[in-house]
């Protein structure tokens, strides 16, 4: 008999569902039965809380005046027009785009249900979960003939089972164990056999686009190499989902059904995978995807681990540093005039058509203020997180008072090497951030790109967002050529093609030295061995920044070397003319760039003949009139010192003073109070 090797590991691993674990760390005490709940209780399973949270979260919903807009925002759903949609306007093939509102709408309404007593709320959430459950597959990838859940089916695992649980006695018996039964083999099942490619990619047998999905329709000309996407994805937010799905579609499965081989199978993988991300967080719970794919990865490993922990598995709670992962949130944050929710917004992260408002990070930070009791944490939720949801209902605790933290200067070196200065936390601080660190799954090509925010405005900008497929005429947004960097003879440092997806390079950067006082932040990032992936002949490339925070000025110094030959250097500064209210400019020093209420003035200098211009990416016009850059171009020689230093105000009237001179084979810049000498042998602050 001829038997693959995915077959072969999948018996191994049903026949040993231990093994992978040490002795005793897997077996649950029987799971109780549905019919040990409270006879009054109003949970199928109280999966994620219980019957005593229901009370509360009922008087915190009706009464805060916080989660007004949850209130709101679930109340004014439109039903006949989601009752319409599920009757005329569902296509059982398309994953892609009925799979996620389905989730959303059978969650949410179900738990306005739980709050409310809502009966068309709860017709609603029922007639969801039926509409789901004649998918015949639940994702759009598949590993040789078989549905494998990365995604959608991971998604719709989370939201069917939380909703069962929030609806109650509101589904019939007959109709529940129905449910259950498909969610184990659609979804949890379809998670077990991704998880297994992650966990032994060797034997994928071939991740592919399921043929009979309207993906093909929606996307044709998608022709990602998925061959080694399991490797690819199996340290990244998308290993997170299908591992919470899993681990709390389990639990769910075997409280409507008892242990049986195929529940203990999927608990043993998602408990196995959960542990992983041991390995993922920093030691200061920084995310090397950034911050909204922290927040994707984060908060369904929370209610992977809190259903684990109600149901008696040993404590897999500190899977993630849950008070510094709330740390590092806070400290990526870069609230401006129009969007106080805003981040910084390396990679991938950020709102993904630069819309304000729409970030839903809240939750999770109110969950880890309740469980650690910290003031801060409680503040950063209710003020810079983003906009609640019902999660934010389900786990706020009003006994926490807020406490804001100090505008004071403060530098923050991140784990992954993220850097950002600050000298205060509402829109009107001064931020400066620099991307560098090693490579990571949704990155650019961006290593030492710098973003400057102040007054409400980003004045130097990282381009947000662009498109993730590589045949996209924007794509090239994602190169160095995208960013407020350094281009060595116009080119940028290496970066991949984008046929594997938004997978990582083999680009590093590295922050050597960094250092804070009361009046200023400096710190070096090397960036060499990223750019001699272009350029063998390339020796350094190396970016020094100075933040004076009492006199609004930021010194950049941009040192390039090469072992043989000249080259010109490329000091790329962007704008932010997201909505057309951008203004820059040549100087006869420097360059000056504008905002409503904020303006920038930079002085530059070097050690070789340098020209400022202006300039738009070659991307479609569309993209590239929101993209306005300014670039400081060298002349061609084998050292390159170039020095920018920027003053920061409100207009121009109120900016510091700013001079550049040669001094001891480098400059001097005088502002204020202060001496920034730069030199090839480094930069100091007097």
């Amino acid at each position: 008999m001829n038997i693959s090797r995915r077959e072969l590991l999948r018996l191994i691993a049903a026949a040993t569902p231990v093994a992978a674990l040490p002795p005793g760390t897997l077996r649950l005490p029987p799971p109780p039965s549905r019919r040990d709940r409270p006879k009054d209780g109003v949970l199928n399973y109280g999966l994620i809380f219980d019957e005593a949270d229901v009370v509360r979260m009922r008087t915190v919903f009706r009464s805060e005046e916080r989660f007004s807009d949850v209130r709101d925002d679930l109340t004014a759903t439109d039903f006949e027009s989601e009752h319409r949609v599920l009757d005329e306007d569902v296509r059982y093939n398309d994953q892609l785009g009925r799979i996620i509102p389905l989730s959303l709408l059978m969650e949410r309404m179900a738990f306005l249900y739980l709050m409310t007593g809502d009966e068309a709320a709860r017709d609603l959430a029922v007639k969801a979960i039926r509409t789901l459950m004649m998918f015949q597959r639940w994702d759009i990838y598949m590993d040789g003939d078989d549905s494998i859940g990365v995604q959608r089916a991971p998604e719709a695992t989370i939201a069917a089972v939380t909703a069962i649980d929030w609806l109650g006695d509101a589904v019939t018996a007959d109709e529940r164990t129905k449910w259950m039964r498909t969610i184990g083999e659609r979804g949890c099942e379809a998670c077990y056999r991704a998880l297994q490619d992650m966990r032994w990619p060797q034997q994928a047998e071939g991740w592919h686009f399921d043929p009979e999905s309207s993906f093909h329709v929606v996307r044709p000309g998608d022709q990602h190499d998925l061959n080694r996407r399991a490797e690819i994805i199996s340290d990244t937010n998308l290993r997170a989902l299908p591992t919470a799905a899993i681990t709390i579609g389990t639990i769910a499965y075997e409280l409507e059904f008892e242990r049986s081989a195929d529940s203990e199978r999927w608990l043993e993988m998602g408990v196995h995978s959960t542990g992983t991300f041991r390995n993922f967080f920093g030691a200061d719970g920084s995310w090397n995807e950034e911050v909204h794919y922290a927040n994707y990865t984060a908060l369904n490993l929370a209610k992977a681990v809190i259903a684990l922990d109600r149901a008696g598995m040993p404590d897999l709670l500190d899977v993630v540093p849950w008070e510094n992962y709330a740390g590092f949130l806070m400290n990526m944050s870069l609230p401006t005039s129009d969007d106080p929710y805003a981040v910084v917004n390396f990679g991938d992260s950020g709102n993904r058509k630069g819309s304000p408002h729409t970030f839903t990070r809240a939750a999770l930070p109110l969950w880890i203020a309740r469980k650690t009791r910290n003031p801060t944490i409680q503040w950063f939720a209710n003020t810079l997180a983003g906009k609640h949801t019902h999660w934010s209902v389900a786990w706020f605790d009003p006994t926490i008072d807020p406490r804001p933290p100090e505008d004071t200067p403060a530098l923050w070196v991140s784990s992954f090497d993220r850097v950002v200065a600050r000298n205060g936390w509402g829109p009107e601080a001064m931020v400066v951030a620099m991307r560098s660190g090693p490579p990571a799954n949704h990155e650019h090509a961006d290593r030492n790109g710098i973003i400057i925010k102040t007054h409400g405005q980003k004045l130097i900008a990282d381009p947000l967002r662009p498109p993730y497929g590589y045949a996209d005429a924007a794509w090239p947004m994602r190169l160095t050529q995208g960013h407020s960097a350094v281009l060595v003879d116009g080119r940028g440092h290496e970066h991949h093609n984008g046929v594997e997806g938004t997978n990582a390079s083999r680009s590093y950067a590295r922050v050597t030295t960094n250092r804070a006082t009361d009046t200023y932040a400096l710190w070096t990032s090397v960036a060499t061995q990223a750019y001699r992936l272009v350029d063998l002949k390339i020796k350094d490339v190396v970016r020094t920044v100075v933040v004076l925070f009492s006199e609004r000025v930021v010194v950049v110094a941009d040192r390039m070397s090469k072992y043989e030959g000249p080259s010109t250097l490329t000091a790329r500064f962007f704008g932010d003319n997201m909505d057309g209210l951008c203004k820059q400019a040549v100087t006869a020093t420097g360059f000056t760039c504008s905002r409503p209420g904020a303006v920038l003035s930079a002085v530059v200098e070097a050690d070789a003949p340098f020209t400022v211009v202006e300039g738009t990416p070659f991307v479609p016009t569309e993209t590239a009139q929101k993209h306005p850059f300014l670039d400081v171009v060298t002349g061609a020689a084998e050292n390159v010192l170039v020095v920018t230093a920027m003053a920061l105000g409100e207009e121009m009237g109120s900016l510091t003073a700013v001079t550049i001179e040669a001094a001891q084979g480098g400059f001097a810049v005088g502002a204020g109070q202060h001496t920034v000498r730069v030199s090839e042998s480094g930069v100091e602050v007097d």
